[in-house]
């Protein structure tokens, strides 16, 4: 899903939503897509009514849509992955699209990095962990939890030190 590939990998991508979207059909949850481009993408080739997307100006309108709908719903945004309570039946699924690592060309980021070099590791880490935590809220709260970037194993398996007990414990 990187910048490079992006294109090539938006088909298989869309394959693996609907896929995800059949075996959690009767189940309310949430893409994270990081960006609109992922978003308006999911939208429009899996052409599924269930996919609930918003814009800057109607998030919690979606939102409240989304949480009251008694139809197994999807919210499809590149900004839920925090601030957003998806307790309980709200989201008993949830897919990361791409792992949400800090944009390079910033020069803020590549400061910070270059004065750090574990910040760009913690906050990609962070940025999984609060996406997750979206619709896992409490402890007998529980969500099925996908990531579909093939750079997840890379960055978990050089960084799993970075991640706290039960976010590894939940990990199959």
């Amino acid at each position: 899903m990187s910048r490079a590939n992006i294109d090539a990998t938006l088909p298989n991508m869309t394959q693996v939503v609907r896929q995800l979207l059949e075996l959690h059909s009767d189940k309310k949850g949430i893409i994270h897509c990081v960006n609109f481009r992922i978003a308006k993408h999911l939208v429009d080739t899996v052409g599924s009514p269930r996919l609930l997307i918003h814009d800057s100006e109607n998030r919690e309108e979606v939102i409240d849509y989304h949480k009251s709908s008694p139809d197994p719903t999807v919210l499809v945004s590149p900004s839920m992955m925090e601030g957003v309570d998806l307790a309980g039946d709200a989201s008993r699924f949830q897919v990361l699209c791409k792992v949400p690592f800090p944009y390079l060309g910033d020069k803020v980021v590549q400061l910070r990095k270059k004065k750090d070099p574990m910040w760009y590791t913690c906050q990609t880490a962070r940025s999984v962990i609060q996406a997750f935590g979206r619709s896992v809220r409490s402890a007998d709260d529980h969500a099925v939890s996908y990531i579909l970037d093939s750079d997840w194993e890379r960055f978990y398996r050089f960084n799993s030190s970075v991640f706290p007990e039960e976010f590894t414990k939940a990990l199959t």
